[in-house]
């Protein structure tokens, strides 16, 4: 009886301290690299510098920074969002756990990016912003952005 207690707990800890074949070394392997080729803005109008702006009127503008595969990261009423990775904070008691994500479609024209945050409280809301690529026109879902605007590339 004592044998078979013996095999059982050693194939127990063998299956928790097994390494997945085909896996590699995490301490081996790099982190994703971020490396933006568009820089684009929307908002109610056209600005020179969405920073030159006071707090209240830079809410009203998100830039997206894309690194042509359909990743990017957007910068939403100075929170970061990304496609690739869920942002935390932890840097102010207000925040403490709070987390932004983003994800992107490209159905013709249209490209569809959804804000996604969940407050330290657990709740989640999400602002859709899809933007006419033909028009550089956009329509907003949301309560972060104006519900119209215009869209412009910066670089």
């Amino acid at each position: 009886m004592m044998n078979v207690l013996n095999k059982l707990f050693m194939g127990i800890l063998s299956l928790i301290f097994s390494i997945p074949s085909g896996s590699t070394n995490a301490a081996s392997t790099e982190p994703y690299r971020f490396l933006p080729k568009h820089f684009m803005v929307c908002g109610p109008k056209k600005v020179d510098a969405v920073i030159s702006l006071n707090h209240f009127e830079q809410k009203k503008y998100v830039e997206i920074l894309s690194d042509g595969t359909g990743r990017y990261v957007s910068y939403l009423q100075h929170y970061q969002f990304t496609t690739f990775d869920k942002q935390t904070y932890y840097h102010t008691p207000s925040l403490n756990g709070a987390q932004t994500w983003a994800t992107y479609e490209k159905v013709g024209s249209l490209e569809i990016h959804t804000f996604y945050g969940i407050g330290m409280d657990g709740s989640q809301r999400n602002e859709k912003l899809v933007i006419d690529r033909d028009t550089m026109q956009f329509k907003s879902k949301g309560f972060l952005l104006p519900s119209t605007g215009i869209c412009w590339i910066e670089r």
